[in-house]
């Protein structure tokens, strides 16, 4: 009994080590004024016992635009609930941010915990030409003790996660330049014309 206990006890040593990966599926993105980019959130490393619950806030310049509803926001079905309270992941959104927090099925029996990558898609609407970095932080809403990546072995996770970042490039449409650049073509070969006619 006491062989087994240690056994489990270095194996979940071992877990708490390791650096647990939650990235962007995209190093970069590239949109257009007034459009939607998908930008997904994904676990970078395997958690051999599966996931129990989760919790990230995208963080970016409000100028950029950004998230506008909770609707924008997309869960995994297996992951779309809030523990005991059930279906239905939390979401919020604000000035500058968008968060998601959600678990498995708390009341299924047996419990099935998420073997799964993906974590979030957060649908960001792009208002101003421009660079924006984005980034990824813990949500909490219970405080700073508040326990949010925990596996399905009951492991709290938090201190090994390390976030990925991504770069949103929002590039004018290409058309919209090019027929500025004929229309002050044709403006300065009229202008040339008309001096060339007196």
């Amino acid at each position: 009994m006491l062989l087994i206990f240690c056994q489990v006890s270095f194996g979940l040593s071992l877990l708490g080590q390791g650096v647990i990966s939650v990235q962007f599926d995209q190093e970069e993105y590239f949109l257009q004024p007034s459009s939607l980019a998908p930008v997904v959130v994904e676990l970078g490393t395997v958690i051999p016992e599966g996931l129990f619950s989760f919790g990230v806030r995208l963080v970016y310049d409000p100028i950029l635009g950004g998230v506008v509803n909770e609707d924008a926001i997309l869960v995994p079905p297996a992951l779309d609930y809030n523990g005991a309270q059930g279906p239905g992941a939390l979401k919020a959104f604000g000035q500058g941010f968008a968060a998601v927090k959600g678990t498995v099925d708390a009341l299924a029996f047996p419990a099935v915990y998420y073997g799964g990558s993906e974590l979030a898609t957060f649908n960001v609407t792009a208002l101003t030409p421009g660079d924006y970095a984005v980034t990824l932080e813990l949500y909490r809403t219970l405080g700073p003790a508040e326990n949010i990546f925990v596996s399905g072995a009951g492991v709290t996770l938090d201190s090994q996660i390390r976030f990925g970042t991504a770069i949103l490039h929002v590039v004018p449409e290409p058309a919209a330049g090019l027929l500025a650049m004929v229309g002050l073509f044709l403006t300065l070969s009229g202008c040339g014309m008309v001096r060339r006619s007196k």
